[in-house]
């Protein structure tokens, strides 16, 4: 990981400095490669590019790398969590139960996107 360690657990506090920062494409700079590398992922995954974003509750947009980094994803995604991000060990789990992270079907299975961390795999790959 790059960016700040958590000293208890080790890993990343990057999203929170990214999530929390008043900085002006701070949130962008952070997810924009992580976002792009997901999308990749995922269009490997699923054939395709469609991406509906349940933390914005928008159906159509146009691709997650597009979206995530976006200025509205970042202040809903900031509202979700009452501009409190959650401590590390529970911000990087893949944990469908929490409001960040998605399930999203493919032809490859569940493929699993962290909207505060930037984390993605295939369920089957935890």
């Amino acid at each position: 990981a790059t960016g700040p360690l958590c000293p208890l657990t080790g890993l990343s506090t990057e999203y929170e400095s990214a999530l929390m920062s008043s900085e002006k494409g701070c949130w962008r700079r952070y997810m924009e490669p992580i976002a792009t590398a997901a999308a990749d992922a995922l269009t490997k995954a699923s054939g395709g590019w469609e991406y509906s974003c349940p933390v914005c509750q928008q159906e159509n947009t146009r691709g997650l790398a597009d979206h995530v980094p976006s200025d509205k994803h970042w202040k809903k995604l900031g509202g979700l969590c009452n501009w409190r991000p959650p401590p590390p060990m529970e911000a990087h789990a893949m944990d469908k139960t929490k409001p960040w992270v998605q399930a999203i079907r493919t032809r490859s299975g569940d493929f699993l996107f962290n909207h505060l961390t930037g984390n993605h795999c295939l369920e089957q790959q935890i």
